[in-house]
C-alpha cells in the first residue's frame, strides 16, 4: 500500500498527500516556501486549493501570509489575511501581532500598528 500519494488537483503545488488528505500544515509549509523562493504570485493559489480542498487555515497559515505579503510591502493584502482571521472566527496569534507590529514599524506605520490594538 502506497502511503504517500499526490493527489492529482493539488500536483501543480507538489502538495504532499497522506491517505488521500492533505493537511493544512502541509498547505503552510508550501505557502512558505513558496515566500523563500520569492514566488508570492503563487501563495492564493496555494490558499485558494487548501480552501477548495475543505481544509481550514491556522494561525500560522494565516501568519505565513501576512509576513509575505507585508514582506513585499503588500499592506493592503497583508491586512486583510489579518483581517480574515477574525471573519474566520479565529484569535491572532502573539506570533501574527509580532510579524504584523515589526513589519508596521519598521515601515514607519505607527498608527496602524496602534490599530491593531484596538
Amino acid at each position: 500500500m502506497e502511503i504517500w500519494k499526490i493527489r492529482r488537483d493539488a500536483k501543480r503545488f507538489n502538495v504532499s498527500v497522506i491517505k488521500g488528505k492533505a493537511f493544512v500544515v502541509t498547505f503552510t509549509s508550501v505557502i512558505s516556501g513558496l515566500k523563500s523562493a520569492m514566488e508570492i504570485q503563487k501563495a492564493p493559489g496555494a490558499w485558494n486549493q487548501m480552501k477548495e480542498l475543505g481544509f481550514k487555515p491556522c494561525h500560522k497559515t494565516y501568519t505565513v501570509m501576512i509576513d509575505l505579503y507585508a514582506s513585499m510591502k503588500m499592506y493592503e493584502e497583508a491586512g486583510e489575511y489579518y483581517l480574515l482571521i477574525l471573519t474566520d472566527n479565529l484569535w491572532p496569534s502573539i506570533k501574527t501581532w509580532t510579524v504584523s507590529m515589526n513589519h508596521l514599524v519598521q515601515e514607519g506605520k505607527l498608527d496602524a500598528a496602534f490599530d491593531i490594538f484596538q
